[in-house]
């Protein structure tokens, strides 16, 4: 999702001192991870307790004291007593070592506390005293799928689907394998069966949401993740999410409400307010775009953020802060040209034409084949009377974009530079 939707600024009108300048720059919102632009890996579901407790005990071939210390492992799981689950399990299969729950559970415990060689191996003995468990393949696949073995995972996965089709949540599981593997469209149609069994899940709504996402399906991710925040309305990832979507389909008021429900939910979440001052700012409502960004910029004091904090300072014409702003993002990284050029406009509007030069001029060194830096360069110094100096630096933005010649008539600086022998012989 590109930050500005005028990467290259516009050419504006004769301004009120006679000469020409372009647009701001501003710079995109920000993704977290880089180019990922939605949250979350895929969101594993786990099996429900009553998934596990529910094979038929016969009293007559098992230890009655083993069943005793099955279902205190049971009751230590749920309270999350996961040591004293594992002792309750083992001292049942001590006992017994035919009860396929105590080896599911210590599956489960193994896995959680990061033990996964245990882990599998309780799987498989489960699997191996009763094939037809679905839960046993299950908690194989979540150890495959721990180890990013998706393939193995994907193919536990169906094992445990082909014996018992509702299960939602290997469909769930499924799926991540699936998006794991770039099968999206696999997965999408994995999640949907998952909703349609768990509907209350907003782990499923997520997932669908983030895979419609990289199929760049925004609508219907828009919808999925509608479901998951109904579902979990205090999670922040999701509200994050839905923004994204939402100011992908254009319905800006909208995504402005879920960054805005995202920050609240995680105040020192840098990206959510950056990305509401963003929102805030086309929607023209400057005053809280820049509150968003000076929250931003409590969280993570960034170059970006000043800039585009200097671009609303700009429109509601407080030209000091802005240059302010513009100063501080370059301090922060000397480099950043589109600041330079930023602030160059900030100081051409508040009448300092000189070291709204030099800010150009620096822009244009940082940045030599950008035309709007050339121009704007350009612009300033024939008004300042630095001629050839000017002349040269428009020849060099003809020579870069040729096309541009045509748009700079009307312009009292341009029309007396384009006549300089220099430009007559220029491209364009």
């Amino acid at each position: 999702m590109p930050r500005s939707r005028r990467l290259g600024g516009t050419l504006r009108s004769v301004d009120d001192r006679g000469g020409m300048s372009h647009g701001e720059e501003r710079t995109p919102p920000r993704r977290e991870g880089g180019e990922r632009a939605l949250r979350g890996e895929p969101l594993a579901l786990e099996l429900r307790a009553s998934r596990l407790s529910t094979a038929p005990r016969d009293p007559v071939e098992r230890a009655a004291d083993a069943t005793l210390f099955c279902d205190e492992g049971q009751a230590r799981f749920a309270a999350g007593d996961l040591r004293g689950a594992a002792l309750a399990w083992e001292s049942g299969l001590q006992r017994d070592a035919g009860q396929v729950e105590a080896w599911l559970g210590l599956s489960r415990v193994r896995s959680k506390l990061g033990e996964l060689d245990a882990a599998e191996r309780c799987a498989r003995r489960g699997a191996d005293l009763d094939p037809a468990r679905p839960e046993a393949w299950f908690l194989l696949a979540a150890v495959e799928q721990a180890r990013d073995d998706d393939a193995s995972a994907i193919a536990s996965l169906r094992k445990a689907l082909e014996i018992d089709p509702d299960l939602a949540e290997a469909w769930n599981n499924l799926g991540n394998a699936y998006c794991h593997t770039g099968q999206v469209g696999l997965a999408i149609r994995c999640y949907q069966k998952a909703v349609e069994l768990r509907d209350d899940a907003f782990e499923c709504w997520f997932n669908l949401g983030n895979a419609h996402g990289l199929l760049v399906q925004m609508e219907p991710a828009c919808e999925a993740y509608e479901r998951a925040a109904e579902r979990s309305a205090t999670n922040p990832h999701v509200w994050y999410n839905l923004a994204y979507a939402r100011a992908c389909c254009g319905r800006l008021e909208a995504a402005a409400e879920g960054y805005r429900r995202a920050a609240e939910l995680a105040p020192d979440d840098y990206e959510a307010w950056y990305n509401l001052g963003h929102a805030c700012a086309d929607l023209g409502l400057h005053g809280e775009s820049v509150q968003a960004y000076r929250e931003a910029l409590v969280v993570q004091d960034d170059h970006e953020a000043w800039n585009n904090l200097g671009n609303v300072l700009l429109r509601l014409g407080q030209r000091g802060d802005a240059v302010d702003a513009y100063r501080r993002a370059l301090d922060l990284r000397p480099d950043y040209h589109p600041s330079w050029n930023n602030l160059g406009n900030a100081l051409e509007e508040a009448g300092d034409l000189d070291a709204a030069a030099e800010a150009y001029a620096l822009a244009v060194e940082r940045m030599p084949l950008r035309p709007m830096y050339l121009l704007n360069h350009a612009s300033v110094l024939a008004r300042i009377g630095r001629t050839e100096q000017a002349v040269d630096v428009l020849a060099a933005a003809v020579g870069v974009a040729p096309g541009i010649r045509g748009l700079l008539c009307g312009f009292p600086e341009f029309n007396l530079l384009l006549r300089h022998p220099k430009l007559r012989r220029a491209p364009g």
